[in-house]
């Protein structure tokens, strides 16, 4: 299916930094943006500050909702490191990737900020800013970067994590923020992690690399599985090199293996978790990405490592389309064996509901797992994972159509059902639909009998509207972890969104919005503060 999301992301050239991207449409943006914010503030997603940090809550509005929690300003408070990725509304619609650090005072109040941007030459700025919180979570930051603002959604899934989008109009973008460890910023990384990166240049297409690679004194040894654009998964050995971090826990490094040598920044988030931005490969500019490490346990491992039910998701590009796939299921593993297969996706616009699929793997004393899966609807499909732990994994699908890669978690549950699913989970979606881009983020509501309030931000191309939108879901009976729930109401111009659940957990899990001419998906996770 071809549309304005096509792979001509990629033929954009030089140094395109959003900070440099301020002109008349952004400013018109903006306004349309924070118009529409402040018509909706009482709905609890709100963009006024609170007082006496007592978190800027809502209030009766949109049918006397109001929103639950017990957030409030206070709950941001230390130092945290952030990560996003998207595209650039205007100049052609470039994708970009944006890292950082800052310490939020449990105030309302931002200070020493460090923000770094790809591709071309890695443009870093330093900033302060402001933030608000409502009882829910949800909120909004704003980084002050010179003389240019910069606004963010967000939505706190608990004091030390939260989801962030971009909502000033300069961009569709998502991502994560974590609070770091401040023992661990001031020192290399040590000891063995696996790790997941999805990058772009415009030379060689789309990349993907998970593996593991082991860190001693700053210097990198191990193995990954790579995937290009047009290509197949190639395995082989990895080195590289992790330098000194300096102020806020970032710092370079390299990973090379046959397909090149990668140059990133890095971002300590605690001992045991790296947050990772590609700034070049092969020397060369204009990549752009993300990725993420994160330290292995339970090893040795074999077949028995695998050995539970999982649910993943995934997304990437294909060969028509940048973020032209993504997938979200399930299965059960036992000694090599896969059963109980099930999986939603869309590819190119294109969605599939209910695929079932079958398979084996085996296991490699490093946690690395080659697993072939049978499905009814696409054959033979063949994958690599990389166990971070029994629990968890990433993974790369092996397909010349499109590079495609994701997570898997055990799902800590044995049975689902509508009551078991209650609660209040933060959630973040991206993609596009057929308006073009759409991000989304904000609080899912869940009664454990049947209906669902939806508190959000949804940013179409830009422009951003915030609002409650309530429904119903339903739980399969099968325990398989599948809900769906059908949103009406959101800006974007499919009528109903369907959304499919797999949980991990119970309010936690991946989501997809499976409907035609979309390319929408992301995550859930139970709030707790």
């Amino acid at each position: 299916m071809q549309g304005p999301w096509q792979r001509t992301f990629f033929t954009f050239k030089g140094v395109l930094a959003r900070k440099r991207a301020i002109n008349a449409m952004k400013k018109i943006f903006l306004v349309l943006v924070l118009a529409s914010f402040a018509l909706l503030s009482a709905c609890g997603y709100n963009n006024n500050s609170s007082t006496g940090g007592g978190g800027g809550g809502g209030g009766g509005g949109n049918g006397g909702f109001t929103p639950q929690g017990n957030f409030s300003v206070a709950s941001l408070s230390g130092q945290y490191t952030y990560q996003l990725s998207g595209v650039l509304t205007q100049n052609g619609f470039p994708q970009f990737a944006e890292s950082g650090v800052f310490t939020a005072d449990g105030k309302g109040n931002i200070t020493n900020g460090t923000d770094d941007e790809t591709p071309g030459t890695l443009l870093t700025s330093t900033f302060t800013g402001t933030y608000t919180m409502a009882k829910d979570g949800t909120g909004f930051l704003t980084f002050q970067i010179g003389s240019s603002s910069f606004q963010f959604a967000i939505t706190m899934i608990k004091s030390t994590k939260f989801y962030l989008s971009v909502v000033d109009g300069s961009a569709n973008a998502s991502g994560t923020g974590e609070q770091q460890t401040a023992s661990a910023i001031g020192s290399v990384p040590n000891g063995t992690f696996a790790f997941r990166v999805h990058s772009s240049n415009i030379t060689q297409g789309s990349l993907a690399q998970v593996g593991t690679f082991a860190v001693n004194s700053g210097s990198v040894t191990g193995s990954d599985d790579t995937l290009v654009t047009g290509g197949s998964v190639s395995s082989q050995s990895l080195t590289g090199s992790f330098n000194a971090p300096t102020g806020g826990g970032r710092g370079t490094g390299t990973l090379t293996d046959s397909t090149g040598t990668l140059s990133f920044q890095y971002y300590i988030v605690d001992a045991n978790t790296i947050n990772i931005m590609p700034t070049a490969l092969n020397a060369v500019n204009s990549i752009v990405g993300v990725g993420r490490a994160e330290a292995q346990t339970g090893g040795p491992f074999s077949l028995s490592s695998l050995s539970a039910g999982y649910a993943f998701g995934s997304h990437g590009d294909t060969t028509a389309n940048v973020g032209g796939t993504q997938t979200v299921g399930r299965f059960t593993a036992t000694n090599g064996a896969i059963s109980s297969g099930l999986e939603d996706f869309v590819v190119d616009g294109v969605s599939a509901s209910q695929d079932s699929f079958t398979g084996n793997y085996t296991m490699a004393s490093n946690g690395r797992a080659a697993v072939t899966f049978t499905s009814s609807s696409l054959g033979t499909v063949s994958e690599v994972f990389w166990m971070v732990s029994p629990t968890r994994a990433f993974f790369v699908v092996d397909s010349p159509a499109k590079v495609e890669d994701g997570t898997l978690d055990a799902q800590t549950a044995s049975t689902f059902s509508n009551s078991s699913l209650s609660g209040q989970s933060a959630f973040s979606m991206s993609g596009f639909n057929s308006n073009f881009l759409d991000d989304r983020m904000g609080t899912l509501i869940w009664d454990g009998a049947g209906n669902l309030t939806a508190n959000l931000v949804e940013v179409d191309t830009g422009a951003g509207t915030s609002g409650v939108v309530t429904s119903t879901y339903s739980v399969a009976s099968d325990n398989s972890g599948r809900a769906t729930a059908s949103l009406a109401g959101l800006p974007s111009s499919v009528a109903n969104t369907d959304l499919v659940f797999y949980l991990t957990s119970l309010s936690s899990g991946y989501v997809l919005q499976n409907d035609v001419g979309t390319e929408i998906g992301g995550s859930m996770v139970l709030q707790s503060q």
